[in-house]
């Protein structure tokens, strides 16, 4: 399904990360995240967040709803969105950009991106992480795997959290548009739900699942892709990219088969390097799985 359009109507704040993104209301009284075009990452991971938000949702992966948010001459007017480019201020321009909408309002319930381990067990899409690494490793996935979480009160299995999966942008290598088959897994800031769940069984199911999709199911979505987000030869790159990509689901078992025994083999610590920074909260903090 295509997205809606929505107009920014404020910007409440920037967000960390690299796209320097900011917290945004529109006009449907929705908050997003806001990832603008020509962001220090390149515009092209916006593609890449527009492609990806497909395949897991064609899986069966929870992730927040994307919209194209509008921003206005008069919005730009009103608030202060640039991007810091080493000692520069670059301002972002009027036109489409991509929203990823907050799972809950912000302002109502807290959102986190880092629940200890001890509390993995209470989120009730725990497979998610599983199924996710199918089309992380299809679509090559150059970043940390990312979720956020918020309190499910709507579950009816005793689990109280539910994870959301996010930030897409550096599928396909980020800006470069290539596939590299790292020698480790993607790095998850949750590794310990793997030992969680039936890892093999998951993405087994998932693999078949991914091998059913046929290009001309993404045509459309493809279409979808605001204009102004292409340039160059950047239409003819893309083109090539997703002749790559179905190229890729015929080895896409082996490929995941081989993450799956890295996983397996290296247990939670595969995802660490030794001295990496923490995991800081995006949103709010750590949920207490007390209370």
């Amino acid at each position: 399904m295509l997205a809606s359009t929505v107009d920014i109507t404020r910007s409440i704040r920037r967000v960390r990360g690299g796209s320097q993104a900011y917290l945004v209301e529109g006009h449907d009284g929705h908050t997003y995240i806001a990832k603008f075009k020509s962001n220090p990452q390149g515009t092209r991971t916006l593609v890449n967040e527009w492609i990806a938000d497909w395949f897991f949702r064609a899986l069966g992966i929870t992730t927040p709803e994307i919209r194209l948010l509008r921003l206005s001459e008069n919005m730009i007017g009103q608030a202060d969105f640039h991007f810091q480019v080493g000692s520069r201020r670059v301002s972002v321009g009027p036109g489409l950009h991509l929203g990823s909408q907050c799972p809950a309002n912000p302002n109502e319930r807290a959102i986190f991106d880092f629940l200890p381990d001890t509390c993995l067990g209470l989120v009730s899409n725990l497979d998610d992480f599983g199924k996710a690494l199918v089309p992380d490793v299809l679509l090559g996935q150059t970043d940390a795997r990312q979720a956020v979480f918020i309190r499910d009160r709507s579950s009816k299995n005793h689990k109280p959290i539910r994870a959301y999966l996010i930030d897409h942008g550096l599928m396909f290598g980020g800006s470069r548009w290539i596939f590299e088959d790292p020698t480790s897994s993607p790095y998850n800031m949750h590794a310990a739900a793997y030992s969680l769940i039936d890892l093999n069984a998951i993405c087994s199911a998932t693999v078949e699942l991914a091998k059913s999709l046929a290009a001309t199911d993404l045509f459309p979505i493809l279409q979808g892709i605001p204009a102004e987000w292409l340039e160059g030869d950047d239409r003819q790159e893309l083109g090539r990219l997703i002749q790559q990509l179905f190229r890729r689901l015929d080895r896409l078992e082996k490929l995941v088969r081989t993450h799956v025994q890295l996983i397996l083999r290296r247990g939670e610590d595969h995802t660490r390097s030794p001295g990496g920074p923490a995991v800081r909260p995006h949103i709010g903090a750590p949920i207490a799985c007390g209370s």
